[in-house]
């Protein structure tokens, strides 16, 4: 929590502390999502080294044709692997996750100022539809 690269993250982690920050987050994700533990995954190199961490999840009340809409809550590559494009690898797997489930809608978003994470979206293939005001 404490290397964010989202300025509203990183606001959080200022006014609260990186761990209340982190528990905070989490908790806020069960009152609004739902999940299954085990989608939210670490990843790791083929040496072993944690390189970052997925939490996809589905919006609640946003059905449509009898599936769900996902999102992934949060992503992450480990400050010392970033550049390593580890994100394209965490982004293919939560992606899958979610596809998996079965959803008309994988929605995801960033900080505009989050330049790693919106190439990292566009190399995965999602689209932007969006820009800040």
């Amino acid at each position: 929590m404490s290397s964010l690269l989202d300025r509203s993250d990183q606001k959080v982690v200022r006014e609260l502390g990186a761990d209340k920050a982190a528990s905070e987050f989490i908790g806020q994700a069960s009152k609004d999502f739902d999940y299954e533990p085990q989608w939210w995954q670490l990843g790791y190199n083929s040496t072993g080294e944690l390189v970052g961490f997925i939490q996809p999840v589905l919006y609640r009340g946003c059905p449509k044709d009898n599936l769900e809409e996902g999102t992934i809550y949060y992503i992450g590559v480990v400050p010392k692997q970033r550049g390593k494009r580890y994100i394209y690898d965490l982004l293919c797997q939560a992606t899958y996750l979610i596809q998996k489930i079965g959803v008309w809608r994988v929605f995801c978003d960033t900080d505009i100022l989050n330049t790693p994470m919106i190439r990292g979206f566009q190399d995965v293939g999602y689209h932007q539809f969006s820009s800040s005001w």
